[in-house]
């Protein structure tokens, strides 16, 4: 079972990993700790408390996997939203390259990043998508990122197919260095 209150302590910047043994440690003793002056017995391991209850577990959470899902979620709200700290980020460290001294939040996205490119998908359904002025993909809508480009009027799916992959030679110009990585990364199911 997992508790709301830790969504916004694992959601802040990474918790050193003594903390999260800590605290993992604090509710093992909940099942192992003393009783009456002698511990008790050790049915399972910590690890196999943490398994579904439908793989004999008890569906406990393990901490590193809280954090590692919050760090996902910091790349989804990252790729898919356009609000300020999305913006703040995409300018200090997409455009810049490698910005020096990164925040720990970055630090800890970087950590996870092949993760959570792996894990997310994008469903352009026909690719009829406009490149240019829609958002369908992790970078959100990327004339707002960059003014001034060529072939205002091209789809996604005249770049994309299903065999090739991406083909970018056409907009190679007009796209930012951060995005052909941020793009190339963008999986996308059948059109």
């Amino acid at each position: 079972m997992f508790f709301p209150q830790f969504q916004s302590i694992f959601s802040q910047p990474p918790s050193p990993q003594t903390l999260l043994k800590s605290l993992e440690q604090h509710m093992a003793n909940f099942f192992w700790e003393e009783e009456d002056g002698s511990m008790k017995r050790h049915w399972k391991w910590w690890h196999a408390l943490c398994r579904l209850t439908s793989k004999n577990g008890l569906g406990l959470q393990n901490l590193e996997d809280v954090v590692s899902a919050f760090s996902i979620k910091l790349w989804w709200n990252y790729f898919t939203s356009s609000s300020l700290w999305a913006v703040f980020m995409y300018q200090k460290y997409s455009l810049n390259g490698n910005a020096p001294n990164p925040s720990p939040s970055w630090t800890r996205m970087q950590k996870i990043r092949e993760l959570a490119l792996k894990n997310i998908q994008k469903l352009i359904r026909n690719g009829e998508s406009s490149f240019w002025h829609e958002k369908w993909s992790c970078l959100g809508v990327l004339s707002e990122r960059k003014g001034i480009y060529h072939n205002a009027t091209i789809k996604v799916k005249d770049l994309y197919s299903n065999k090739a992959g991406w083909n970018l030679k056409v907009v190679h110009d007009d796209i930012l260095v951060g995005e052909v990585t941020g793009i190339r990364g963008t999986k996308i199911l059948e059109l």
